[in-house]
């Protein structure tokens, strides 16, 4: 499933409850670009930073509309192209949210912070990214925006993207410098999401990229959360994962094998064990999928391998009413 674009602080519509009748034609003019109104109300003294009940601007809905010369009549005018609303939102992401290339720019030549963040920590370059506006994603890089940024989730603009299946914006990403291993607060890098996802071609993607297919230990974890990354602006407790994995781990797990089959060819260990000494195996067989289970066995796993509880994939199976599949493993492993 697709993760929706993160309009979390960047409401969708005009809220002027309690504003004027004319300050409700300007926004109604900024927001449909009608140009020779918003010059007409604003000669005739309405401030231009005029605010609805949300704290926005009309320059907020130009922004966003895409209205060049609305925009720059605004700024010339003194509106402030770093404001925010109530939410944390500017100008500059609502233009980046709607891949509004030349008013980007004109935000940015005029002043406005590329890293200026929203009540989720979420910066322009994060809306960009998330939308697939590749060439709003370059100009905000060029300007200064931090491509390996995280917001309150630990959410890069490279998961954005990926989460969201923007091939493109992806391969721009890394290009322009994007870590592809960055992990979220719950201990998952973009390679990860999209096992979870089903998404094949951004695994593709990724791995092209270069994404590690290496187990994130707790340790790794741990470093993270002790740095307070993204954690300190969460609105409640992040329920930390009680073990580390690899994606190789998390697609056994979900059976998946056409994505095993493309981390494997790319070096995955089959015989990785996490914090719990837990393999590919093990996950696969507890379970009960038959054909990621013989994918792993043809691939090299070790079927012997025991967890930190002594158990063993035959184990596992049988723990969880997976019969079959524990006869397998025996019969596979008498075959090697």
């Amino acid at each position: 499933m697709k993760r929706a674009i993160p309009a979390f602080c960047i409401a969708l519509c005009v809220f002027t409850w309690g504003c004027r009748s004319d300050d409700m034609r300007l926004f109604d003019a900024a927001r449909r670009g009608d140009t020779a109104q918003v010059k007409e109300l604003v000669k005739g003294g309405i401030p231009v930073e005029t605010l609805d009940e949300a704290g926005r601007t009309p320059l907020m809905l130009a922004a966003r509309a895409g209205s060049v010369d609305i925009v720059q009549f605004l700024i010339e005018k003194g509106a402030d192209v770093k404001r925010a609303d109530r939410m944390g939102a500017t100008s500059l992401m609502r233009a980046a949210y709607e891949g509004r290339l030349e008013v980007t720019r004109m935000l940015l030549d005029r002043g406005a912070t590329p890293d200026a963040a929203d009540c989720g920590g979420r910066t322009a370059l994060t809306y960009a990214a998330a939308a697939g506006y590749t060439e709003v994603v370059r100009e905000l890089v060029r300007r200064g925006a931090d491509v390996n940024g995280q917001d309150a989730a630990g959410l890069s603009a490279l998961i954005w993207a990926s989460d969201n299946e923007k091939g493109e914006t992806v391969q721009a990403l890394v290009e322009l410098g994007a870590n592809p291993d960055l992990f979220d607060t719950t201990g998952k890098t973009a390679l990860m999401r999209a096992v979870i996802g089903g998404r094949v071609e951004m695994v593709r993607a990724l791995l092209k990229s270069g994404a590690s297919t290496s187990v994130l230990y707790l340790s790794d974890l741990q470093q993270f959360y002790n740095n307070g990354r993204g954690v300190k602006k969460m609105a409640r407790p992040v329920k930390r994962p009680a073990e580390g994995k690899s994606a190789l781990m998390y697609a056994s797990g979900l059976g998946n094998t056409e994505i095993m089959k493309l981390l494997i060819d790319k070096g995955a260990e089959v015989n990785a064990e996490n914090d719990l000494r837990r393999t590919p195996l093990m996950y696969a067989a507890a379970k009960g999928h038959e054909a990621a289970v013989r994918l792993l066995i043809e691939s090299g796993a070790n079927v012997n391998s025991r967890d930190g509880h002594d158990d063993s994939a035959v184990e596992y199976a049988i723990k969880h009413n997976h019969a079959a599949v524990a006869k397998m493993i025996g019969s596979l492993q008498k075959k090697r």
